[in-house]
């Protein structure tokens, strides 16, 4: 059974159809790309798995159970992290407590909460800077904050918006590190919708293309990358411009 199963979801605004029948299947432990042209549909299908909207249409299950119905914080607390194409800190708190966030909710922070708080930090090199407040961050490092508070309660899968766009080569390579060490070590799951289409052929297992809201192609990342059909959605045919992408 994979560990995250969507059914033939729909999502629509007004008269826009965002998400058209889209089905996605992942497994346990898996590193999968999710791609497609800018309006696509891909950041609706995070929003509707992360429970921020609701599907009009379609099953989600989780775990083996449906969430499609579930908000947000039921959805978290069932085992999926989140993070965002523009990072979503708590600006006025330090980069630790940041970090604290999912487990706020605790009576108390124990010693091991304490632990686990540095050793995500170290994992995405920002340790030196725990007590620092997070608005003193540059938007590389706020994204590999948003990681590692993702990481903090232990999710199952990591749903992850737009991860690497506009990050420091540096910073993009801590962040692809974190990912995958937590992934092999770990066993968490990770779905990544990317454009940076070198990293998700050298990070990625599994990639899926998305179209006007619909599945496209899908396939190992050298199989999808070099389909021609791809090109097409992105460029409009004009294969010359192929490594552009």
């Amino acid at each position: 059974m994979a560990l995250l199963e969507v059914d033939g979801v729909v999502k629509r605004f007004g008269g826009v159809t965002a998400v058209n029948g889209f089905s996605l299947s992942v497994e346990a432990s898996q590193r999968m790309a999710l791609i497609g042209p800018n309006g696509a549909g891909k950041s609706t299908l995070m929003n509707v798995l992360s429970g921020l909207h609701h599907p009009d249409e379609g099953e989600i299950r989780f775990d083996g159970q449906p969430i499609h119905r579930l908000p947000p914080p039921r959805i978290s607390l069932s085992g999926v992290g989140r993070t965002f194409q523009i990072p979503r800190i708590f600006r006025r708190l330090t980069v630790g407590d940041n970090v604290l966030v999912p487990v706020a909710h605790a009576a108390e922070i124990s010693g091991d909460v304490r632990d686990r708080v540095r050793e995500l930090l170290a994992l995405v090199k920002l340790e030196d800077k725990a007590g620092q407040y997070a608005s003193e961050l540059s938007g590389g490092q706020q994204k590999l904050l948003e990681l590692a508070r993702a990481l903090m309660a232990k999710p199952k899968l990591v749903l992850m918006d737009e991860p690497f766009a506009g990050v420091h080569p540096e910073l993009k390579r801590t962040l692809i590190d974190a990912i995958r060490s937590t992934n092999e070590e770990q066993g968490t799951t990770f779905l990544i919708v990317s454009h940076e289409m070198p990293v998700v052929s050298a990070l990625c297992e599994w990639v899926v293309a998305m179209h006007l809201g619909a599945n496209f192609l899908a396939g190992v990342p050298d199989q999808v990358l070099d389909d021609e059909r791809l090109v097409d959605i992105y460029l409009g045919g004009e294969a010359d411009d192929a490594d552009s992408l």
